[in-house]
Formats: C-alpha cells, structure tokens, sequence
C-alpha cells in the first residue's frame, strides 16, 4: 500500500458531500489507491467510482473528473490503472465514451465479454450493463465474469509484466 484519496465528483472535488447542481441530491466520490504489484514491482493505482443514477449530465462531468484526476495522478507518479465501479450507464452512455476515446489515458474495457450487470435487487435484466471494470491498454486480463447472485464484476489479472 503506497497511498489513498478520496475525492467527490464535483466542481470542488475537495469540498466534502459537494456535487453538481444538475445531479441527484446524493453526492458521489471516488476512492483511489495507489499499491506496488508484490511480483513485478509495478506501480498500480485503483479508482473505484459510483455515478449518479438518475442525471446523464453528472455521469459525463463526475466522469470528466475522474479522468482529469487519473491523468493528473499519471503526471505525479506513472502507474498501470484498473478504474472499476457503478458507472450507472449503459455502454453507449457519454461517461462510457469518455473513457472509450481518451487517447492520453489509453483504457480498455476488462469487463466488455459481460453483457449485462444491473439486478434491481434480484431480478438480473441481463441487456443492462451499468458495472464496468478498465484497465490500462497494457494491462493482461485473464478472463472476466459476473456473480449473478450478489453482482459484482470480477476480473483475473495473471501477471503485471
């Protein structure tokens, strides 16, 4: 363990339970690690976000803020990155198109063989995808996979090389 942040996804990312006017009333954050691979030595930081639910506008800008957070991060300190979460968005969504065409960030969808993640409690839509994992385009990833009993996304990466 190197290092965490925790940031909310607003215009004062660093303002406490802040969010963007056009939002629902729940604040949003992003929790990020920074850890050290055991076997390569790699530096790897994980940002783990939840996106509104309700407003498409604050899916795109809490995204905006992710990604302008990751790329500040990359400048500080170079890492692979595993962005992973309820994005709370179909995979056509902005805030999916956001990362899809970073070409700084270079991300690519670890989790894009699972066709859909939303429950609503128990009842699996399995056309609903909104849970997704990214990863640095360098980043291998053994397989994916969705728990359809408690839904979470999991992905095996099987080495850092």
């Amino acid at each position: 363990f190197c290092g965490m942040d925790i940031f909310w996804l607003s215009p004062q990312p660093y303002v406490p339970a802040t969010r963007f006017e056009t939002q629902s009333e729940c604040p949003r954050i992003c929790v990020d690690v920074l850890v050290r691979h055991k076997e390569s030595g790699k530096m790897v930081r994980i940002y783990n976000v939840h996106l509104d639910h309700i407003e498409s506008p604050a899916k795109a800008k809490g995204m905006k803020v992710v990604l302008d957070k990751i790329a500040e991060d990359q400048k500080k300190i170079p890492a692979e990155i595993i962005l992973l979460g309820d994005f709370n968005e179909e995979p056509t969504g902005l805030a999916i198109t956001y990362i899809k065409e970073n070409t700084e960030l270079k991300l690519v969808e670890a989790t894009a063989e699972i066709p859909g993640t939303w429950h609503e409690f128990g009842n699996l839509n399995p056309g609903l995808k909104i849970d997704y994992i990214f990863v640095s385009d360098n980043v291998k990833v053994e397989n994916s996979f969705a728990n359809f009993t408690a839904m979470p996304v999991s992905v095996l990466f099987p080495t850092m090389n």
